[in-house]
């Protein structure tokens, strides 16, 4: 039994490494753009977290994010006009 506590908490401490994971904001703003699909563009994301959770949102902080996520594979983005 020890034997199989030990192994997970050694590969919990390799597996969950910094940048490995996805923090609160990460996850809020993937799980917009899912909800808001081709409407998700930064000002968009603002308003769309503002009017659900009433959380005042930056879009600097959006846009740092979402290149972060990017980064990590998990998002796609395109530049629109």
């Amino acid at each position: 039994m020890f034997d199989k506590v030990y192994t997970y908490i050694s590969l919990t401490k390799v597996i969950v490494m910094k940048g490995d994971y996805l923090g609160e904001f990460e996850e809020l703003l993937m799980l917009t753009c899912a909800l808001l699909k081709e409407e998700a563009y930064g000002i968009n994301i603002v308003q769309e977290i503002k009017a659900r959770m009433d959380r005042a949102v930056n879009l600097s902080a959006v846009h740092v994010t979402l290149y972060r996520l990017e980064d990590k594979g998990l998002e796609t983005l395109v530049m629109g006009g």
